[in-house]
């Protein structure tokens, strides 16, 4: 693999482990989803979508391999300019490495994510994924290829805004940008206390699903709040709907 001085062995064999960790993620939750043994533990039952598995399994095998390359030329590209050679930053510079990087990521993506819901950004891309009305994580990637690439522009970018970052801050900030996606599309909701984040995630992004027009963010939902699209502002606002 292409080795600089900032992109070590060690980083590539880090992306390389946190990328196949995440596909033992979208096979564990994907189990987790269909067995009947774990049915209490679904939003709704587990139903099948309006499209063939067939189709299903093409479209995200090209979004994933598409992403893949996308990073890999962001590395190649940029990465001795964003990145810093370290694993070893200190708590402060790390803490404020990834929050603020996925601050900044999630602000940016809300507002992507609720412009794709403009009824023609619907119909010529967004429409896709939401052909997903009951997801599990394997269909995290069930998409139009322009949504991950720009979601992916809106991530290199936050990167580069706090750059330069250290190695272990982008492990960690990949880790969780890889792992919400898949949590968010599981429609699992555990019962374990230590698993209440996980649940949380979840069902915001359940009811987006059911309802479009709500929990636009993909991590903090604080900004869902802020910006008046929530579940609760829009029971509020239509009474009447449910």
């Amino acid at each position: 693999m292409f080795s600089t001085a900032t992109l070590t062995p060690a980083f590539w064999t880090v992306f390389w482990a946190l990328t196949a960790f995440a596909g033992v993620m979208v096979f564990s939750l994907e189990y987790l989803a269909q067995s009947p043994r774990f049915a209490q533990h679904r939003i709704r039952p587990y139903a099948r979508n309006r499209y063939s598995l067939g189709k299903q399994l093409i479209n995200t095998s090209l979004n994933q391999l598409m992403s893949l390359l996308w990073f890999i030329l962001f590395f190649v590209y940029f990465g001795d300019r964003v990145f810093a050679n370290t694993w070893q930053p200190g708590l402060a510079r790390t803490v404020g490495e990834v929050l603020g990087v996925l601050l900044v990521y999630d602000f940016v993506y809300y507002w992507f994510h609720r412009a794709a819901h403009h009824p023609k950004m619907m119909r010529y891309m967004h429409g896709t994924h939401h052909w997903v009305r009951n997801p599990t994580a394997s269909q995290s990637t069930y998409l139009n290829p322009l949504e991950p690439t720009c979601a992916l522009i809106i991530l290199f970018g936050s990167v580069w805004l706090f750059a330069p970052v250290s190695h272990l801050s982008f492990a960690i900030i990949y880790f969780i940008y890889s792992a919400t996606n898949l949590i968010v599309h599981s429609s699992l909701v555990p019962t374990h206390p230590a698993l209440r984040l996980f649940s949380f995630w979840a069902r915001k992004h359940d009811a987006h699903h059911q309802l479009f027009r709500v929990n636009f963010a993909n991590i903090f939902p604080f900004w869902d709040a802020m910006f008046g699209t929530t579940e609760d502002l829009l029971k509020k606002a239509h009474p009447h709907q449910k």
